[in-house]
């Protein structure tokens, strides 16, 4: 969690934006296998990130972050968390 907490910080830094919201959430395939991603709101932004490991190059196998997905929040009308 604590590397969670760093990645979330260094986001804020670099986006220059506010982040309200970050947590991590789970994603079934159709298989009903699980995929862990975390979700970030920003003051614009509605952000879905991955760990994938990296595939060539010095650092190959290492896990990073990826971002997946970026929505603007101007395009949503509403998120729903249960």
């Amino acid at each position: 969690m604590i590397t969670n907490f760093i990645f979330f910080t260094s986001f804020n830094k670099d986006r220059g934006e506010k982040v309200y919201y970050a947590d991590q959430i789970r994603k079934y395939d159709r298989r009903g296998n699980i995929s862990h991603r975390d979700i970030i709101i920003t003051e614009r932004t509605l952000y879905f990130i991955a760990t994938e490991k990296i595939p060539n190059g010095p650092n190959k196998g290492k896990l990073t972050k990826v971002i997946k997905r970026s929505k603007g929040l101007g395009s949503i009308s509403e998120i729903v968390m249960r």
